[in-house]
């Protein structure tokens, strides 16, 4: 079995055929193709290997410690769930994140992110966020793909997370 993915294309092939997807944009669609081959490469590869497999694809589940499930949002790192519920109910659609806090997270992490939905309430929000140079290299906006969908994301080192609570609490009065 091969999964090969270039850009929005997935090639897969097992023993009977092959099949090339152009522009996937249904996540649903690609778990159906992605975990029998997750499944198959458990036997091939250690644990480390699947895990960045699953990291690499979005597939990864939350590895925070501390979390609360979001009811139409999913699983939310505890300590910026408020945030992302806020963000959700002002428009800004969020597709994942991650605090960034050493006490939510066994491994080790450094930084924290959110990836948005690109839409232009996203763009203006993350212009208005990253309103100066200095904010620019605070929050590191890009953008990219999430879930095979365009995204804005921002990421920010954990000691920022401040910042952005502040930000967003004057934001949304």
């Amino acid at each position: 079995m091969l999964l090969c993915f270039r850009g929005d294309m997935v090639v897969y092939k097992n023993e009977r055929n092959l099949k090339i997807y152009d522009e996937i944009t249904d996540f649903d669609a690609f778990l159906d193709i992605f975990n029998p081959f997750i499944e198959k490469a458990k036997a091939a590869h250690d644990e480390e290997g699947v895990y960045i497999m699953k990291m690499v694809i979005g597939t990864l589940e939350n590895q925070a410690t501390k979390t609360v499930e979001l009811e139409g949002l999913g699983i939310i790192d505890y300590s910026i769930a408020p945030l992302i519920q806020k963000l959700n109910d002002n428009g800004l659609e969020t597709y994942a994140s991650c605090s960034g806090l050493d006490e939510e997270h066994e491994e080790h992490k450094s930084y924290g992110y959110i990836s948005f939905a690109d839409t232009d309430i996203v763009r203006d929000f993350v212009e208005d966020l990253c309103s100066s140079d200095e904010l620019v290299e605070v929050f590191s906006p890009s953008l990219s793909k999430t879930y095979f969908k365009d995204s804005v994301s921002i990421h920010f080192d954990r000691k920022h997370l401040e910042i952005l609570k502040l930000f967003m609490e004057n934001r949304f009065k």
